[in-house]
């Protein structure tokens, strides 16, 4: 029994290989037939989406994008509404996340830093900002950059980057009910 379930496998992950290698003998064949006036063609578009790009973040500056800023209450659907995104920090007066100190994250105000110590240490030094909160969320996005990396690496399993974030921001959750509440409010605000 166990020998004929291993040769209808074994069958079936060799069809859906040769079915990935046509696909990919299609996809190098139709490279190969491209001219030098297809290969401009792409240049060109792809130099196009670049300048789209270009302009719709400067577009986004214009509106006041990467910035922290109040907004009174009866503005906020107006604001919202401007913008396609929107980041937004509720509060209250009698909460102590009111003081703004989360606004010094935004990278709009980091520093040019060459490596990643670099930037740590500088976001360790800003007045405000929790530091045992800031090394809590080092180790926890290390972790699971670490955890996406060999997935990618030995199992050929990728995921793209908002599902990454999402699984980022459950595994702060889990911590923050392990007993982590330096890390509460932290991650929503980046």
């Amino acid at each position: 029994m166990d020998e004929v379930v291993s040769q209808i496998l074994e069958k079936q992950v060799l069809t859906a290989a040769k079915a990935v290698e046509d696909k990919l003998d299609e996809e190098i064949s139709a490279l190969d037939r491209l001219d030098p006036d297809d290969i401009e063609a792409l240049r060109e578009r792809r130099i196009q989406q670049m300048r789209r790009a270009a302009e719709r973040r400067a577009k986004w500056r214009a509106q006041g994008h990467g910035e922290y800023a109040e907004v009174p209450e009866k503005e906020f659907f107006s604001a919202a509404k401007a913008s396609e995104r929107l980041v937004c920090h509720f509060y209250r007066d009698n909460w102590p996340c009111k003081d703004h100190s989360y606004a010094q994250l935004n990278p709009a105000q980091w520093e040019q830093s060459v490596t990643v110590k670099e930037w740590w240490m500088h976001m360790g030094a800003l007045a405000g900002v929790p530091k045992k909160g800031l090394h809590s969320l080092l180790l926890l996005v290390s972790w699971q950059l670490w955890l996406e990396r060999n997935a990618r690496t030995f199992q050929r399993k990728e995921r793209p980057a908002h599902v990454l974030m999402l699984q980022i921001k459950e595994e702060d959750r889990a911590w923050e009910m392990a007993g982590a509440k330096h890390l509460a409010g932290l991650l929503g605000e980046i």
